[in-house]
């Protein structure tokens, strides 16, 4: 009886398999006839530079003078530690700087003793002094000048030491070596940062946009550094906008057989965020007023391209009306 029901199902198991994979089968057709039509690169703007700052010296941590979300400058300092005796330190050695009172007086005495030397030898010429004489006043001139040059070298070191001051008390400041906005505070005040742990807190640099495509090999070949291309953020109001290649790398990854492409987007009003998916339009150079000046023929994309993301060569302006106009088409 088993044996017979084994049998009765036997044949829906079959039919139900056959099913499955004409459906998968279908599927991957499907998949292969838009992949024929036309590639999707797809990704997502990245902030040019994104830093952890951190500190030179360990210490603790006197003042944060910025938060969460603030827009910094660079050269702005941003974290300031503890700087008592680094600021008696500076002092001290801009008075001993200052001091300059043992030079002066042996320049006088120099000149009182060459002053001297002179009668000395006019008297020596007329014969009215000793050689003994003259030989003295002669080895006080250049005992004085040996003297003079000693503390001329100790006022050198002495601004080397003030420099050495000031140097160390800059680090205690933490300054922020670019423009761009703080995403993430992790210091506080009166806590203590080490030179093992040195992270207080993250930067971002907004002006320029990275978005990093990965292309076959045939597709990134087509490309050049420098070259403009069409990019499109996903959005309700699609409008085109203006990319410039940045990098493309040199090696072609074995696992995928793709190639990276940076390509950078301007992005000095702001009017971008990082993390919006964005996708490469084509392959085909986007022909600017600079670059119209600079390369008046660009070389057309590969044949073997996608036919429907290879628009035409576009004149633009700074506005990028005639590319939008285009698209909107």
């Amino acid at each position: 009886m088993q044996s017979q029901n084994a049998l009765a199902y036997h044949p829906v198991q079959v039919s139900f398999t056959l099913s499955t994979r004409v459906a998968v089968l279908l599927l991957i057709l499907g998949l292969l006839s838009q992949t024929s039509q036309g590639e999707d690169w797809i990704s997502f703007t990245q902030p040019v530079h994104r830093i952890e700052l951190a500190a030179k010296e360990s210490g603790r941590i006197e003042e944060v003078l910025v938060k969460k979300g603030d827009e910094v400058r660079a050269g702005q300092v941003l974290i300031r530690l503890d700087d008592d005796l680094h600021r008696i330190g500076q002092r001290l050695a801009e008075c001993d700087a200052k001091d300059n009172s043992q030079i002066e007086q042996l320049r006088i005495e120099l000149e009182s003793y060459r002053t001297h030397a002179k009668n000395v030898r006019r008297l020596y010429d007329s014969g009215a002094t000793s050689p003994e004489e003259l030989r003295e006043a002669d080895l006080k001139v250049a005992t004085q000048e040996i003297a003079l040059q000693s503390a001329e070298n100790d006022s050198a070191q002495k601004q080397l030491r003030l420099e050495e001051a000031n140097t160390r008390l800059e680090r205690r400041l933490v300054r922020t070596p670019l423009s761009g906005v703080v995403v993430d505070v992790i210091a506080h005040p009166g806590e203590y940062v080490s030179t093992a742990t040195p992270h207080l807190m993250t930067l971002v640099q907004l002006d320029r946009l990275r978005c990093t495509f990965f292309l076959d090999t045939d597709a990134a070949s087509s490309l050049t550094v420098g070259q403009s291309v069409a990019l499109e953020f996903d959005s309700a109001r699609r409008s085109p906008v203006v990319g410039e290649v940045e990098h493309i790398s040199a090696v072609t990854e074995a696992d995928s057989g793709l190639v990276s492409v940076d390509v950078m987007l301007n992005n000095d009003s702001r009017q971008w965020r990082a993390g919006r998916r964005v996708r490469l339009l084509s392959l085909q150079p986007v022909v600017t007023r600079s670059s119209a000046r600079t390369s008046p023929s660009l070389n057309p994309p590969l044949s073997n391209a996608p036919s429907a993301l290879t628009a035409p060569r576009i004149s633009v302006s700074a506005s990028h009306r005639d590319l939008e106009a285009y698209y909107a088409r």
